[in-house]
């Protein structure tokens, strides 16, 4: 899928991230616990979703509540968070 330059995290956190993305990408959607467990590995989720849908934290989790967050929403907003400047460095 997408390998991640994460610097400083810790090998534990990275690989509870690689578990959330594979049961993101199975499922189709971003479940709540998916979520939380990429905030505890680190990842600014929320901030992630918020500015890629152009929408609140508010309705983002919302959104996330009701499962209408999917794959390719997720998948999309990782990538513009990749962007020089922004939250990740991602490698594809």
């Amino acid at each position: 899928m997408i390998t991640a330059l994460l610097y400083g995290i810790g090998e534990k956190k990275v690989h509870n991230l690689h578990i959330a993305f594979k049961n993101l990408e199975d499922k189709g959607k971003l479940s709540y616990h998916n979520a939380l467990q990429m905030i505890i590995a680190g990842m600014p989720i929320y901030d992630i979703l918020s500015k890629h849908l152009k929408a609140s934290l508010k309705d983002v989790s919302e959104r996330i509540k009701s499962g209408s967050i999917t794959y390719s929403d997720f998948k999309a907003a990782l990538q513009m968070a990749s962007m020089p400047g922004e939250f990740l460095y991602i490698i594809n």
